[in-house]
């Protein structure tokens, strides 16, 4: 028979070897955090791409509600705002053109008053205009009353102002206050263009503007305003130069004129004169006495 071995291991102990010994915990998954038994590890999308929390999706759908019913509550106000404001426009329009056809049908009427039909206009114009700027109601009765004498057709009627009638009144009388010179209107052709010009006729001997330099044949045309604004009479017109040349004993005035050369052309001049008063001569005379066909 063979010889029998003996397997049984030299450090053979029957509690030691009764139970087998548990491996021991790893110390870096403790402190790693890695997950354990009892709770499974997720894996990663297999696309890598990140998942946001389901936990943001009520939070963003309560901000999009809010959004939206703010939204709608701005849009509600402003229909609103728009249906009263229009209505409110309606009836306003209404109201005025129910009240301008009243005074259209008193105007057509058979019965024809002047003071009446003036009267009708002007609360027309005052109350149904909507572009209108300051409405003077001393200008406009003078303007309208400027209106209804020309429209008579007579070419020597005219209205006049307090002061158009004043300044027409002295210049009868032979006394004046101004620059001391006689013009007429005058459309001016130069190579520049065409200027609307105060042509001088007459230069007063006793006249400031006989001082200043001022002659026969000399074209005014632009003149300095009250307000200090250098215009042309392209730009004002003869009636607002004039008043604009016109003043007040002891003023002075800038004129900027245009001179005929010899040569042809013009030259441009500036003028200060001083308001003052000057006489005028209605009709002047002389003898000519070295003349054969004047006498008996």
């Amino acid at each position: 028979m063979g010889k029998e071995t003996d397997l049984t291991p030299m450090d053979s102990d029957p509690e030691r070897t009764a139970a087998p010994q548990e491996p021991p915990a790893r110390p870096d998954a403790a402190q790693s955090g890695a997950p354990s038994a009892e709770s499974p590890i997720t894996e990663p999308p297999a696309d890598g791409a990140v998942r946001p929390s389901s936990a943001r999706g009520p939070r963003m759908c309560t901000v999009r509600m809010l959004l939206f019913v703010v939204c709608l509550a701005v849009a509600g106000a402003v229909l609103l705002t728009f249906t009263l404001t229009s209505a409110y426009e309606r009836r306003l329009y209404t109201d005025r053109l129910q009240a301008q056809q009243a005074i259209i049908e008193e105007l057509s009427g058979e019965e024809y008053s002047a003071g009446r039909n003036l009267q009708l206009l002007d609360e027309v114009v005052r109350y149904y205009s909507y572009y209108a700027g300051s409405m003077d109601a001393q200008t406009m009765l003078e303007a309208a009353f400027k209106a209804y004498v020309a429209a008579s057709g007579d070419p020597y009627a005219q209205y006049y102002t307090l002061e158009e009638y004043r300044a027409i009144a002295a210049e009868n009388s032979g006394d004046y206050c101004g620059i001391g010179v006689t013009v007429v209107n005058h459309i001016l052709q130069t190579e520049s263009g065409d200027y609307l010009t105060f042509w001088v006729q007459e230069v007063y001997g006793s006249s400031s503007a006989m001082e200043a330099g001022l002659q026969v044949g000399d074209h005014i045309y632009a003149v300095e305003q009250p307000d200090g604004a250098i215009l042309t009479l392209n730009e004002t017109g003869y009636e607002q130069a004039l008043a604009a040349v016109r003043g007040e004993e002891g003023t002075t005035v800038r004129l900027w004129v245009l001179r005929p050369l010899e040569g042809g052309g013009y030259e441009q001049k500036t003028f200060e004169v001083t308001r003052r008063p000057y006489e005028s001569v209605s009709v002047r005379a002389k003898l000519l006495e070295k003349d054969a066909t004047v006498g008996i």
